[in-house]
């Protein structure tokens, strides 16, 4: 399995779960990396830390709830892993700009942090051999050979390298180096 589809698995584990509190080592688990790698990728790939994003996406869900004035805001709060209404109201606040009462107006515009990534094409480059030499020998390539004759070119984003263990003593160290591309 990829990375990406490992990452898109997590995400999906968070997005199931964002009404409790989130495991991160199954979540960890389900990346097929550590939860310190998870959190790293995470915050590479879409420009936030992971508890932000988790924060931002509750007072999404939040901020539909409140529409439904059957429910007490109290018990919204709680739901969304808030231990007080004050802690609410300030959170609500600091994102949408109103407090979670004045959401439940009828013509209120209220901000939503959508759940997706944005999508895109990446290059996957291979390196196998002793660490670091054959990984900035790879690097090295890529720039000089790959890009000039692939029809492709790099693109604003983060380039991610993937590393199978610690053990760099190890004569046939395996990494990945993902570049965001387009086509030219």
């Amino acid at each position: 399995m990829d990375t990406l589809s490992s990452m898109n698995n997590a995400l999906s584990y968070i997005e199931e779960h964002l009404i409790e509190d989130i495991d991160y080592s199954k979540v960890s688990k389900i990346a097929y990396c550590s939860e310190y790698h998870f959190k790293r990728m995470f915050s590479f790939l879409s420009g936030l830390s992971l508890s932000e994003y988790i924060r931002r996406r509750r007072l999404t869900l939040a901020a539909l709830d409140l529409k439904d004035r059957d429910l007490r805001i109290i018990d919204i709060a709680v739901k969304y892993g808030y231990n007080s209404a004050d802690s609410f109201s300030r959170a609500f606040h600091s994102m949408h700009g109103i407090l979670p009462s004045e959401a439940r107006s009828e013509n209120t515009q209220l901000k939503a942090y959508p759940r997706n990534i944005d999508s895109g094409t990446w290059a996957v480059f291979e390196s196998i051999g002793p660490f670091p030499e054959t990984l900035q020998n790879v690097w090295g390539r890529i720039y000089s050979e790959w890009f000039p004759s692939s029809g492709y070119e790099a693109v604003e984003g983060p380039e991610i390298l993937w590393n199978e263990s610690p053990d760099t003593g190890n004569p046939k160290y395996r990494s990945e180096i993902w570049i965001p591309v387009k086509k030219e």
